[in-house]
């Protein structure tokens, strides 16, 4: 099953100045980002519109190391992603409206990046499709965001809703991947982690319920996971698919 990710950046003041104050763990999500997408069939795109406006504002808060952040994020966006308006599907003679009770009867038209979750999720309904709505900028208090078609030409419109599901940080996303079994293994699946209050190298330690072991994600190398027994011995690494490998045990280390 493909999994399509829509990233979708905040564009109020208050939030993007937030993101600034934390630009290294911003960047350090948009990373995990993109090496799930090395371990699963996923697809990251995002809106450059969207992104241009992120950027403006983000260089008017003038300051210098704010630009480290911004080219990091255009090599991670430019390598690992696809911009939506170099294929956009939408049809120009349709409208696109989102479904909103609180909002009835004023007309929420859709913004590109919901019409093309909605196009795409009609032409390929055997995939999945997920909005990464950072700090809810598509303001929306449901679960999902729906949004239907329609056309005063095409008589069988507006023929279905389309419900998208988002989340709006990373750790939410974890989550989700965990809970809809997207990827193969992960910390945040809740029928076999919890997570504890305890961090190591900056990432949180998680105990499996099944063996009482920690484990964490090696922050240095991203690539492998620190285990240890209940009595917070090390007692090896594990691959991304959870695999322990006793051999690679450090003696005497502990957390």
């Amino acid at each position: 099953m493909t999994l399509n990710v829509f990233l979708y950046l905040p564009e109020l003041d208050d939030d993007i100045f937030e993101i600034s104050q934390n630009s290294k763990k911003f960047i350090s999500d948009i990373r995990n980002l993109r090496e799930t997408n090395k371990l699963s069939n996923i697809t990251i795109f995002y809106d450059s519109q969207n992104f241009q406006r992120f950027v403006s504002k983000i260089e008017q808060l003038d300051e210098v190391y704010l630009n480290n952040f911004l080219n990091q994020l255009r090599i991670i966006l430019g390598k690992k992603a696809l911009d939506i308006h170099q294929n956009i599907s939408k049809q120009n003679d349709c409208v696109y409206i989102i479904w909103n009770l609180d909002n009835f009867p004023t007309v929420q038209y859709a913004p590109d990046v919901l019409i093309e979750i909605t196009e795409k999720s009609i032409k390929y309904p055997q995939e999945k499709f997920i909005l990464l709505n950072i700090k809810n900028n598509l303001e929306n208090d449901r679960k999902t965001i729906i949004v239907f078609k329609d056309a005063k030409h095409i008589q069988y419109l507006p023929d279905k809703f389309i419900h998208i599901p988002f989340i709006t940080d990373f750790d939410e996303f974890e989550t989700w991947l965990a809970t809809y079994h997207i990827v193969n293994f992960s910390l945040f699946d809740k029928q076999k982690f919890k997570k504890t209050k305890q961090i190591q190298q900056g990432k949180a330690v998680f105990q499996e319920l099944a063996t009482g072991r920690f484990w964490y994600l090696d922050n240095l190398h991203k690539n492998e996971y620190e285990v240890f027994n209940q009595q917070k011995k090390h007692i090896g690494t594990a691959n991304l698919e959870g695999k322990l490998d006793e051999s690679k045990a450090v003696n005497g280390r502990t957390f």
